[in-house]
C-alpha cells in the first residue's frame, strides 16, 4: 500500500493535532455545508444513483462541459486505478517525484511502471521525457504533487502530442489546480480520447472523508472508463453535495486567500533556514538541512503537529518533507514549533 499524509488516525480515534500532512482548502468546509450534510443523511437509507448522474450533469454545467464527458468517483483515487482496467496492459511512465499511488495502481493492476525522475531542484523539462514502446498511460501531474511545481498549458500540449504519437493515453492529474494560482493553466477543455485530466472537491469544500473526484475526456474513453466502474461508487451525501455546493464565489475566495497564506508560510520557513521549493499549489516541499524527515515529524507530532515525512516518495530522501499550508492562526503555530524544535534539536 502506498503511504500518504493525512493520517489523523490512531487505533480507530481520532489523534488532536493540526494536520499539515493534508493540503485541504484552509478557509473549508464553507459555511453551512456541515448542517446540510446532517440534512442528507436521511437519504442514506436509499441507494444512491448508481451512476451519479444529477452529480454529473451539476459539474458539467458549472465547467461548461457536457455530462457524457465527465465520469465521478470514490475520490480521485478510486479513478486512477480505474484508468488502468480501462485500457490494454502494458506499461505506464510516471514523472516522478509525484503522487506514489499511480505506482501502485499500476502494479496492482498489470501494467508495468517505469520512470523519468526528475533531479533536484524538481524543474521538469518534458522534452528530455522518453516514451517507451507498449506505453498505455503516461502520468502527469499538475501541480505536482509533492513538488508544487506547475508546467504551462503550450508545454503540456505539446508534450501530449508526443504520448498520442507513441500510441499512450496522457492522464493529467490537476486535483491541486483548484487552489493554484496558476489556474490558467488547466487542460480541461483539452481533454480527448487521449487526454484524460483528473479534478477533485475533496479538498476544495474541506470533505476528504466523502470522497469527491471526477474525470473528463472524450465521450468514447468516459464510456470505457464508466464500463469498470462499480454501480453506486458514489455515495448520496457525496451526491448532495456536489449537486448543492459548486459555489464560484466561495472557491475564488478561497483561492485568494491560499495564495496570501502560501507567501506568508512560504516566507517564514525561508526565515527559519529552510529550504523551500517554489509552490503554485497548497503545500511546500521542504528540504531539510541537518536532521530527517522522521526526526522532525516526531518531534513535532509531539507538540500536537503533523507533518508529511516524504522520505517514502521516489526521487527524494530522508531529508524531505511536505507541508500544507492552513489557515493564518495556524500557520503562525507551526512556525512557532518549528523555532522550538530547531532549537531543541540543535537545528533542522
Amino acid at each position: 500500500m502506498a503511504l500518504h499524509g493525512a493520517d489523523v488516525w490512531q487505533d480507530g480515534k481520532l489523534m488532536p493535532v493540526l494536520d499539515f500532512s493534508s493540503n485541504v482548502n484552509p478557509l473549508a468546509p464553507p459555511k453551512g455545508l456541515m448542517d446540510d450534510l446532517r440534512k442528507y443523511v436521511r437519504l442514506s437509507k436509499y441507494y444512491p444513483e448508481p451512476d451519479a448522474r444529477s452529480a454529473r450533469n451539476a459539474l458539467a454545467k458549472f465547467h461548461g462541459l457536457k455530462p457524457e464527458n465527465i465520469i465521478i468517483g470514490n475520490g480521485a483515487n478510486e479513478l486512477i486505478h480505474l484508468f488502468f482496467e480501462a485500457v490494454p496492459r502494458g506499461r505506464t511512465l510516471i514523472i516522478a517525484p509525484t503522487y506514489s499511488e499511480y505506482e501502485q495502481a499500476a502494479i496492482g493492476h498489470g501494467h508495468q511502471p517505469y520512470f523519468h525522475v526528475v533531479q533536484y531542484p524538481f524543474k521538469t523539462n518534458l522534452n528530455e521525457v522518453i516514451i517507451k514502446k507498449d506505453t498505455s498511460l503516461v502520468f502527469l501531474c499538475n501541480p505536482n504533487n509533492p513538488t508544487g511545481e506547475v508546467l504551462n498549458k503550450h508545454e503540456v500540449l505539446s508534450f501530449y502530442e508526443e504520448v498520442v504519437r507513441a500510441g499512450a493515453t496522457l492522464v493529467l492529474d490537476e486535483v491541486h489546480m483548484d487552489l493554484s494560482d496558476k489556474e490558467a493553466e488547466t487542460l480541461m477543455e483539452e481533454a480527448s480520447d487521449r487526454l484524460i485530466v483528473l479534478r477533485s472537491l475533496t479538498k476544495l469544500l474541506g470533505v476528504p472523508g466523502l470522497r469527491l473526484g471526477y474525470s473528463i475526456s472524450s465521450h468514447e474513453v468516459s464510456k470505457k472508463i464508466d464500463s469498470v466502474r462499480p454501480a453506486w461508487n458514489v455515495n448520496v451525501l457525496a451526491i448532495e453535495i456536489i449537486n448543492h455546493w459548486l459555489n464560484k464565489e466561495f472557491f475564488n475566495k478561497s483561492r485568494e486567500y491560499a495564495q496570501r497564506e502560501r507567501t506568508f508560510l512560504g516566507d517564514a520557513l525561508r526565515d527559519l533556514g529552510l529550504e523551500v521549493f517554489p509552490s503554485h499549489a497548497n503545500y511546500f516541499l521542504i528540504k531539510l538541512k541537518r536532521k530527517t524527515a522522521n526526526e522532525i515529524k516526531v518531534s513535532l507530532l509531539k507538540k500536537g503537529i503533523l507533518i508529511r515525512d516524504a522520505s517514502s516518495i521516489r526521487g527524494l530522501d530522508e531529508h524531505y518533507v511536505r507541508i500544507g499550508v492552513l489557515n493564518h492562526s495556524k500557520n503562525l503555530i507551526l512556525i512557532k514549533s518549528l523555532k522550538e524544535t530547531a532549537d531543541q534539536l540543535g537545528g533542522l
